[in-house]
């Protein structure tokens, strides 16, 4: 019996998969003939192999908006229940991490791995022929947890890919929790033929390193009961009401006007370096302070003010969104969390603003804008908290200790902190749009 292969984990998909994607040495292994679908083959440096099933979609959407978030989509399932005689699955959010990331407790009539346990592998010769795979309840309608993580613009602009992952429960609290997630990709692009028609791949590892003779008589099987994600793809009305819901559900906020440092914080007591502003008696926020934080990133310090300002510590502002790590000048949270708390917090914060033109001198003081578009660090990798790529960034801002004050300094003289026109208050540009290309 072959020793079993390695299981990549969830960072080395998202790193490996988009040069196996591009590479250009799979080994076709089926055709349905007509060009509509196909599979291939790549060996693994992980041991085992690659498979990948290829399909061209007559979806006229684009690859971002045509994948929803996991969390957008399990919140708001009621819009588009899947059919039940398909056998799709089902999920409940448990946990946001991030915007596109999200933990869900699924409940799935694995019809496809079924057909791909069956048909592309050979049980003799690998009796765990799946990454991830624990036994025969993977292949049962049990509930379990999964990991679903939508990238956009990946691996190229204009593109999107979404991981699903297994995860383990941190407890054995829930005993309905029998299954376990496949790991596997799903990739979009459009179709360099046919601008009004995506291309879409699925990327599985498997630990077996052939195929089982079964799979040559069936492929017709497996490709069908892949299906692709079709249901996930339509464009009726409540599909078209969970994209537009998907396509507002964060705000991006920005923060301008720091160039004599970083905006104060809330202080609860009177001491060396606090400002106090009478004005702000009323709301409890007369007394401020500088951060001492040794980097500045405004998802951080929108954490500390709200929860110094409203004693809420599990508020949910991220630095990231949609696996693309973003400036450290913006931050995303959900919109009816924004909408609920700026009323208060925009009134805190206009005495920071005074607070730091007394601390800091001068006339300008650190601005918040909200519903700005969102600027990315020019690495995906730094998502997953890349020091080093985060570090040479152009948007790497210095920050310099003299007397006790923080002083920014940006390296670019790009927009954020005193970049471009600081009080005509307009929109943070997106990132420059690059020629696109073709997946393969």
């Amino acid at each position: 019996m072959p020793s079993r292969s390695a299981s990549p984990s969830f960072e080395e998909w998202w790193k490996v998969a988009p040069n196996i994607l591009h590479d250009a040495d799979w080994t076709l292994e089926f055709d349905d003939g007509d060009g509509g679908k196909k599979l291939s083959s790549h060996s693994s440096q992980w041991g085992g192999q690659w498979i990948r099933i290829d399909e061209v979609l007559d979806v006229p959407l684009e690859p971002n908006s045509a994948m929803i978030r996991p969390e957008v989509k399990a919140r708001f399932k009621h819009l588009a229940p899947p059919p039940i005689e398909q056998g799709l699955h089902l999920n409940m959010l448990v946990q946001t991490l991030g915007p596109g990331d999200a933990i869900l407790k699924r409940w799935v009539d694995n019809k496809f791995w079924k057909a791909t346990h069956v048909l592309l592998t050979d049980d003799l010769v690998a009796p765990e022929t799946l990454t991830g795979a624990l036994s025969a309840q993977e292949f049962e309608n049990v509930p379990h947890l999964a990991r679903v993580t939508l990238r956009r613009d990946w691996p190229q602009l204009g593109q999107a890919g979404m991981l699903v992952t297994p995860h383990e429960p941190e407890d054995d609290k829930d005993d309905e929790l029998t299954g376990r997630s496949m790991t596997f990709l799903s990739v979009l692009w459009k179709n360099p033929e046919d601008a009004s028609k995506l291309c879409g791949a699925v990327l599985l590892h498997l630990t077996s390193k052939r195929f089982s003779v079964l799979a040559k008589q069936h492929f017709g099987l497996l490709t069908r009961v892949a299906q692709f994600g079709k249901y996930h793809m339509k464009t009726d009305q409540g599909w078209q009401e969970l994209r537009e819901i998907d396509l507002n559900f964060y705000v991006v906020i920005s923060i301008k006007k720091c160039k004599r440092g970083p905006p104060l914080l809330p202080s609860q007591m009177l001491r060396e370096g606090t400002v106090h502003v009478a004005a702000g008696d009323h709301l409890g926020v007369s007394m401020w302070e500088r951060s001492d934080e040794e980097r500045f990133t405004l998802s951080q310090y929108l954490r500390r003010f709200i929860l110094s300002l409203l004693g809420q510590p599990e508020v949910e502002v991220y630095d990231a969104m949609d696996g693309r790590q973003l400036v450290h000048y913006q931050a995303a949270m959900p919109r009816e969390l924004w909408i609920s708390i700026k009323p208060a917090l925009m009134k805190a914060f206009a005495i920071q603003k005074a607070a730091y033109r007394h601390a800091q001198g001068g006339s300008c003081a650190p601005s918040l804008y909200d519903d700005t578009a969102a600027r990315f660090l020019p690495s995906s990798e730094a998502s997953f908290s890349d020091e080093e790529s985060i570090g040479t960034s152009k948007d790497l801002v210095k920050i310099d200790v003299r007397n006790s004050f923080l002083f920014f300094e940006v390296e670019s003289g790009g927009e954020g902190e005193g970049g471009g026109d600081e009080d005509s208050g307009e929109e943070v540009s997106r990132t420059t749009q690059r020629k696109k290309t073709a997946l393969f």
